[in-house]
């Protein structure tokens, strides 16, 4: 019994350390990157600011223990049931009234987006995405489809232009 405790506090500290070193790391880069935006002006953004995410993401995740719950399925789940809430402050608002939030609601949308790029960092980060590169990706397949010349002031699915 004493052997199977002495394991069971090795283990932890093992994951104590684990995290610790994570926390660090995520520190170091934040710090970088701050530093990097302060010396460019301070209003630029980073070239790795999903990165930088990403790794935040995964220390939250890993210092709660969550790891277990994080897979393709449920993380999609999650991403679906955020981009509801969302979707919940629009509803029934005309196009004005959405374009003219009151302060309130603008934070509570803030928040929800947050959540909603929270959740699909995590989920390509599960599976092996990069994200600015698949958005870049699809950027330039959508000029394909949707040359300037055929679709400007158009709403016209690329398939009936």
């Amino acid at each position: 019994m004493l052997r199977f405790y002495y394991s069971f506090l090795c283990v932890l500290r093992v994951l104590r350390v684990k995290a610790l070193v994570t926390r660090l790391y995520v520190s170091e880069r934040i710090q970088c990157d701050v530093q990097t935006n302060m010396r460019d002006g301070g209003m630029t953004k980073t070239p790795d600011s999903f990165e930088t995410l990403r790794a935040r993401i995964a220390a939250f995740v890993a210092e709660r223990d969550w790891e277990q719950f994080h897979n393709p399925k449920n993380l999609a789940m999650a991403l679906a049931a955020e981009a509801g809430e969302l979707l919940e402050h629009f509803q029934w608002l005309t196009p004005a009234q959405a374009a003219d939030l009151p302060a309130n609601t603008r934070d509570e949308v803030a928040l929800e987006c947050a959540d909603v790029l929270l959740y699909l960092i995590r989920l390509c980060d599960k599976l092996g995405i990069d994200l600015a590169a698949a958005a870049d990706r699809k950027l330039a397949l959508n000029a394909k489809k949707y040359p300037v010349e055929k679709s400007r002031g158009k709403m016209t699915k690329y398939d009936k232009l």
